[in-house]
């Protein structure tokens, strides 16, 4: 018999490829990701540094084509 590994759900999927895209965006241009907070579809960014207008743009337009809304904030 073989053991099959527990999958994730699609929302759970759905997250990850918002949190891989903000990820890599926020690096593109030097910001760090310092936590991500999903609660229901509002998705939280907390960066060391402020998000430029245009790469907030791309991200929103993204998560939103995705189901969610994203809210920035800076740490400190």
């Amino acid at each position: 018999m073989r053991e099959e590994s527990p999958q994730s759900s699609p929302q759970e999927n759905i997250v990850e490829l918002v949190h891989v895209c903000i990820q890599s965006k926020l690096r593109q241009v030097g910001i760090n990701l310092l936590q991500v907070n999903k609660d229901d579809s509002v998705i939280t960014v907390i960066t060391d540094k402020e998000v430029p207008k245009e790469i907030k743009s791309d991200i929103c337009q993204y998560a939103k084509g995705k189901g969610f809304t994203i809210k920035f904030t800076t740490s400190g």
